[in-house]
């Protein structure tokens, strides 16, 4: 993950290189976007995603983004207190040829989140996905962070001459790493029981590395200047 921070840092410091070298009206485009996520810390509480892009070229561009968790709700009924989280996430866009209304893109993704919690009530959490054995706590630390890469397609709508909007849809996969700290009663057991029980989704339930699919959805406003 820190070679691939590097190799993304050294190439922003190559733009930036070419841009100043080029005409400022041909290549210095800029757009500011706004979107709103969920956060994967219960319980899924929204997040606030603003971002910035750069036009390397007319049709090439370079998408950065931040998502900052809101409410981080520490009442002592919350199943989940003192939640961290952070999201970094960088894109590659090719723009296809530009419409008056309409103009497709694809794009390559990556993504790290930093992920932490505690769970102060009672819980559980698997060894892995296949594993029937569960361990159970009266309270936990959970850190769990993920990187996602993914492919995508896009379609931007212009709105007026300064603002757009931008929709999006992808997929691909994301890998996680989960760890269980500074648990009270830990013990090991069989996995909760129940005719129509099924085990979670969310992956800071298995311990340890995993990989799953990743499917994206959304949507942003963006102004331009």
């Amino acid at each position: 993950m820190k070679k691939i921070l590097l190799i993304f840092i050294f190439s922003l410091f190559l733009v930036s290189l070419y841009a100043q070298g080029r005409d400022v009206h041909e290549l210095k485009r800029w757009c500011a976007g706004l979107s709103a996520g969920i956060v994967p810390i219960p319980p899924n509480a929204l997040s606030l995603q603003p971002s910035i892009e750069f036009f390397i070229t007319p049709q090439v561009s370079l998408l950065n983004e931040i998502a900052l968790q809101l409410g981080k709700n520490n009442h002592a009924d919350s199943f989940a207190i003192n939640k961290k989280f952070f999201k970094y996430k960088t894109e590659l866009r090719y723009y296809f040829s530009s419409g008056k209304i309409v103009t497709p893109y694809t794009a390559f993704q990556f993504a790290i989140a930093k992920r932490q919690f505690t769970i102060a009530k009672h819980g559980h959490f698997y060894e892995n996905t296949f594993n029937d054995s569960a361990y159970y706590f009266d309270k936990a630390t959970v850190n769990s962070p993920f990187t996602v890469y993914a492919a995508q397609f896009g379609l931007t709508f212009s709105i007026i001459k300064s603002l757009s909007f931008d929709f999006y849809a992808g997929a691909g996969y994301r890998l996680t790493d989960t760890e269980y700290s500074e648990t009270e009663n830990l013990q090991k057991g069989s996995r909760p029981s129940g005719l129509f029980y099924i085990k979670p989704v969310s992956s800071y339930y298995y311990s340890g590395k995993r990989t799953a699919l990743q499917l994206n959805l959304g949507g942003r406003l963006f102004y331009h200047f």
